[in-house]
């Protein structure tokens, strides 16, 4: 049963009728349920009740004054030892223990810091608030960002775990916390009590000191949680309205709830908000039709009282309506071997244009078009120097970004101007431009010297931000010296592979056996991963659907380091290693020795590696076996 249910049962229980004790014995076991598996809300949230849970910001790097929020733990401004923590916006402004992360806090603030806690020898608190003016009977979201300080791949290192208390009781555990050098959010759901007014958030380290355990913690969050949507609208997608519709409803969508409480509030920026509609109708009415962009959003509460308190009540998502414009006025170029398509008229000149036309949304529309037709232009230079020679190419009259091809080779790309393009000698070069939307550019190069070395770097992707470098040449290579030696699998070979964390611009220097030298570089862009998604339930009953609980990701060329799977009582029901993503033959039958597993939640484990044998992380989760 999904949080949404278990507030809406709640809802039952404020109406004060027979069924009081029982929906109320009911709503206690589900939460407590929640709670164990550490259930992040998945519904919509109030405001951050708790707005210091982000240690705020300052350009100093270390926050000067004890902050006192560490019972048992002692403040520093320095690296931290064992039972010691610090406030900081960057741990790599300390001469750092060799095993400790270089890091800055989880937010886009520049500035923002973080808490760093080296936690002590025997468990303690190292973070106790108390939060006032709370609502009875709401869902709340107990949640904080937590990364281990300790490099990956570090040997006889502890790591963390953390307790979440509520009023000095644990209501949720992190488990051990692993060494992915990325930041993780931890929390649970839980209903306040009836009648409380304050909560007590503390938590705890439950983890011994010395080698490891040590951590850096942001962005404690304490939010109301519950269901906002919208009848038959994705919030992901705009509603378009030509300025001649009629007025269009925007209905809430709040299940289970015969009077529900609601605030509807409107913005031009998506920024600033003011209410908007009758008050706790279920449905407002978008009747402007001025050309521009709306925004539209609800509030909602259990009662009258909690709609008024910022701390109690959801805010919905947001409904964009935007109001098209009739007239266009646009003003774009092409080159002179381009047409321009504008409704059912091609044009290959210079002028102004008119078109009325029906939008996709089935607006009229009226385009007035400038359009200016250019004789694509390359400016260039030609470079000679000792064994490299070739053109610099320092601008073009037409938009990149561009690709350049010689002899009809396959061609390079820039997404910029000026750029160095390396050369044949004694031969004739004829060299291609193509721009993105099309411009092309034809001419050709000659160059006498025949002392010449021509040389590539290639670049392939191959997973999980593991690229394969490839030098070619026409020259045999007798020395090589890579810029980023630290992330090569091999530092003396042609064609290493390289793990990158970021952007990277990787340069090689080469000596020839002609004599000559040459240094190449290629940029590197960095990915982010595709998520890694699983089942939360799997019935292995034999008929050819669902029948395996089994590993799958986007990504083939990553390897589970290990697949294991745990009973109620935390013994190992299932084992596998070394196997690869969306094999079923690895997965798990359902059975335990040949026998069929007893229905029921299992919990599971799996380690990540990339080809390379760098962490990819360690997931954990629980799915419900059924018949």
């Amino acid at each position: 049963m999904s949080n949404y249910v278990t507030l809406l049962i709640f809802m039952i229980h404020l109406q004060k009728n027979s069924l009081t004790k029982i929906v109320w014995l009911f709503v206690f076991v589900q939460t407590f349920c929640t709670e164990i598996q550490g259930q992040i809300c998945v519904g919509n949230k109030g405001i951050n009740i708790f707005k210091d849970g982000d240690f705020g910001s300052g350009s100093n790097p270390v926050l000067l004054t004890n902050p006192n929020i560490a019972p048992g733990y002692t403040y520093t401004t320095n690296l931290p030892n064992d039972g010691f923590y610090s406030i900081t916006n960057n741990t790599g402004t300390w001469n750092l223990y060799s095993s400790w992360l270089s890091i800055r806090d989880n937010s886009p603030d520049p500035n923002g810091y973080m808490m760093v806690v080296n936690a002590s020898f025997a468990p303690g608190f190292f973070y106790d608030k108390t939060i006032n003016d709370i609502c009875s009977n709401t869902l709340y979201e107990f949640s904080a960002d937590v990364i281990n300080l300790i490099k990956s791949n570090t040997a006889n290192h502890t790591d963390p775990v953390i307790d979440f208390l509520i009023d000095g009781q644990v209501r949720f555990s992190t488990g051990l916390i692993p060494k992915t050098g990325k930041w993780i959010t931890y929390g649970f759901t839980f209903i306040a009590p009836e009648n409380a007014s304050s909560v007590r958030l503390t938590l705890r380290n439950n983890a011994p000191g010395g080698y490891g355990n040590d951590l850096a913690l942001d962005n404690i969050s304490f939010r109301a949680c519950g269901p906002s949507a919208f009848v038959g609208i994705d919030p992901q997608k705009a509603i378009l309205l030509c300025i001649d519709d009629d007025p269009f409803t925007i209905s809430a969508e709040i299940e289970g709830s015969t009077n529900p409480r609601i605030i509807w509030q409107i913005s031009r920026d998506g920024v600033e908000w003011t209410e908007y509609g009758i008050k706790n109708a279920t449905s407002i009415t978008h009747d402007n039709f001025t050309v521009g962009t709306y925004y539209y959003r609800y509030l909602t509460a259990g009662d009258d009282l909690s709609i008024l308190n910022e701390k109690c009540r959801v805010i919905s998502d947001e409904v964009t309506v935007q109001v098209l414009p009739l007239e266009y006025y646009v003003t774009d170029s092409i080159c002179s071997n381009q047409i321009y398509t504008l409704g059912n008229q091609n044009y290959d000149k210079s002028g102004d244009y008119q078109a009325t036309l029906i939008s996709s949304r089935g607006c009229d529309s009226i385009v007035h078009l400038t359009l200016k037709v250019i004789d694509p232009e390359v400016n260039f230079v030609e470079y000679s120097e000792i064994c490299n020679h070739g053109i610099d190419i320092s601008k073009a009259n037409f938009a990149g970004g561009y690709n350049i091809s010689v002899n009809n080779k396959p061609s390079m790309y820039t997404r910029d101007l000026p750029y160095r393009l390396p050369l044949n000698v004694g031969v004739s070069n004829d060299i291609v431009i193509e721009s993105d939307n099309g411009c092309v550019y034809n001419f050709n190069v000659n160059l006498p010297d025949p002392m010449n070395v021509v040389a590539t770097l290639d670049t392939t992707y191959i997973s999980s931000n593991i690229f394969q470098l490839s030098i070619l040449s026409d020259v045999k290579v007798t020395s090589i010296v890579w810029n980023n030696n630290d992330k090569l699998d091999c530092n003396s070979c042609l064609t290493p592979k390289i793990k990158i964390s970021e952007d990277t611009n990787v340069t090689v220097d080469l000596d020839f056996e002609n004599g000559c030298t040459l240094s190449l570089s290629t940029f590197l862009k960095f990915k982010e991963l595709p998520e890694f998604i699983f089942s939360n339930i799997f019935s292995p009953n034999g008929d050819g659907n669902n029948d395996v609980f089994y590993v799958t990701y986007s990504d083939e060329n990553v390897v589970i380091k290990n697949f294991q799977i745990f009973d109620r009582w935390g013994s190992i029901v299932f084992s596998s290693q070394n196997g690869l993503p969306n094999d079923m033959a690895i997965g798990w039958d359902g059975k335990i020795n040949g026998t069929d597993a007893s229905v029921g939640v299992y919990q599971f484990i799996v380690d990540m590696e990339d080809i390379l044998g760098f962490s990819l992380g360690t997931f954990t989760g629980s799915i419900t076996l059924v018949r």
